[in-house]
């Protein structure tokens, strides 16, 4: 055990040999990575098929994953790749909205915008013909903005607005996942 420093234990030190032994220093792996928990429907494979989780970790760089008693899983990886994850996850969603601009079944959607954390997507759209549409956009930008936000381990929730490109009148407003419960 060490001493306690006092004032005739505060003597100059020469070497890092004359410091008190302190111990060992120890890290939390915690700081290191990140744990995150997916439902259950994530392990849901299109062709029925047992999901496997060795493979799964291989694929996405993870450290481990772990399939929990309610079905959920839970993934290890480092915070450096996790930090990639969502840097990917975001162009590629960013290219999705990009698609739904541009896209021939949706020419009244004029731009996508939306916050940091995907907590707020702005869908800019011809009201006359966005209102005559049967359209899906508010699901499928909600469905990918929760996602993200599952890899980003907050608690999912987002608002999409759909705006009158021409006024900047919201037409609909719609929060997910509050809308799957009505």
């Amino acid at each position: 055990p060490s001493e306690p420093i006092t004032e005739e234990s505060t003597e100059e030190v020469e070497s890092l040999e004359d410091l008190p032994d302190l111990g060992a220093i120890e890290t939390d792996e915690k700081l290191l990575s990140v744990e995150i928990t997916l439902p259950a429907s994530f392990l849901e494979t299109e062709d029925g098929s047992a999901f496997d989780v060795d493979a799964y970790c291989e694929e996405n760089g993870f450290n481990s994953a772990v399939i929990n008693e309610d079905g959920s899983l839970t993934v290890s990886m480092t915070k450096v790749r996790h930090e990639e994850m969502l840097q990917e996850m975001a162009a590629e969603l960013d290219a999705s909205f990009a698609e739904l601009v541009e896209a021939d079944d949706t020419p009244y959607i004029k731009e996508i915008t939306r916050s940091e954390n995907f907590d707020e997507v702005i869908v800019k759209v011809v009201r006359a013909e966005y209102e005559n549409a049967f359209d899906m956009t508010p699901f499928v930008v909600g469905f990918s903005s929760m996602m993200y936000q599952i890899f980003l381990d907050m608690e999912y929730h987002v608002e999409i607005l759909m705006v009158d490109a021409d006024t900047g009148e919201t037409i609909n407003s719609v929060v997910y996942p509050d809308a799957f419960q009505e």
